[in-house]
């Protein structure tokens, strides 16, 4: 190969990295800041080795294949036909969306009915995850939602960053839940910080429709959880 046409070819692979890393500033600029990298490589082999799991403990979640159980002393046998939580047999196929307007948080809500965590890994890579155990919006219950956070500058991709803003969640900030075609918007109540593997079923309600937000905190790390606390509007 000529000289200048070396040269020419050295000229164009310079130029295609440096647009490669302007288009895609927003994936790598983590790399090049030596504030954030200890976190980003820690949460990454984190990542990479399963243990950025979010983890989540109840001793007190009702049965809901059997409307006849109670909890905090309410039984939902006794509830009008109404408002009785009707089931669906599986929780698989169900769709949602979830809105959080005051901190940009918008994501697919997804489904299953499977308790593994490898499930969940897998499909909180797809959005935020409905916690199989825990009421539905259409239900009387709390309704738990599942998401991950990250390090600051860590690249916006799969939602691993989706609940980095719930400290940034304030009183009567309003939280939408698109679930099967209807809205349902909850005003947000309190915020709460404990330690990974707490029960959490204090936070539960079962006479009332009410939704819980739970990621790892602070973000990046594994070691909490962060919990907020929301109430369905009057309809």
């Amino acid at each position: 190969m000529p000289k200048s046409s070396k040269i020419l070819l050295k000229y164009f692979l310079v130029l295609a990295i440096l647009f490669l890393v302007i288009f895609n500033w927003g994936y790598i600029s983590w790399f090049f800041n030596y504030h954030t990298i200890g976190d980003n490589m820690q949460y990454l082999v984190a990542k990479t080795i399963g243990q950025n799991n979010i983890s989540v403990y109840f001793s007190n979640m009702p049965e809901w294949s059997n409307l006849s159980s109670t909890a905090n002393g309410t039984s939902l046998e006794t509830l009008p036909l109404t408002e009785q939580a009707v089931r669906p047999v599986s929780l698989e196929g169900l769709t949602g969306h979830l809105t959080i307007p005051s901190i940009g948080a918008d994501a697919p809500i997804m489904f299953t009915d499977s308790k593994s965590q490898s499930v969940f890994a897998s499909l909180l890579k797809k959005g935020v995850l409905h916690f199989p155990d825990s009421a539905l919006p259409d239900q009387l219950g709390t309704t738990i939602i599942l998401g991950h956070s990250s390090p600051p500058n860590w690249p916006k991709i799969n939602y691993d960053s989706i609940f980095n803003r719930l400290e940034d969640l304030a009183p009567e900030d309003k939280i939408i839940i698109d679930f099967e075609g209807k809205k349902y918007q909850y005003t947000v109540q309190q915020t709460y910080f404990v330690n990974k593997g707490d029960d959490l079923s204090s936070y539960l309600t079962f006479n009332k429709s009410m939704l819980l937000l739970v990621s790892c905190w602070p973000p990046g790390h594994n070691s909490k959880r962060i919990v907020v606390k929301a109430e369905l509007n009057n309809k």
